[in-house]
């Protein structure tokens, strides 16, 4: 299991099949579709619908942009960069 600071609680492991980084010999159960359903309210929609297009972007490219920057971010700062 990747190492996770002591003060966070470690996530719960993926329900859709996937493993933990780093454990050797899993295989996900199901193929990554690319797909994630996500809920915001009324007010976060239309913030990102203007931000993505301040950017010239689709709000799909948007989003897909900040989570792929965020979590490289995230890992690296964590030190968990290695066990992707």
């Amino acid at each position: 299991m990747p190492h996770w600071p002591k003060n966070e609680a470690m996530p719960p492991r993926p329900k859709d099949g996937a493993s933990w980084p780093g454990e050797e010999g899993t295989q996900p159960e199901k193929t990554w579709l690319g797909k994630r359903t996500i809920r915001v309210d009324e007010d976060l929609r239309r913030r990102l619908t203007v931000v993505a297009a301040a950017h010239g972007e689709s709000v799909n490219a948007w989003i897909t942009s900040l989570l792929d920057r965020e979590t490289k971010r995230l890992l690296q700062e964590h030190e968990l960069a290695a066990e992707v």
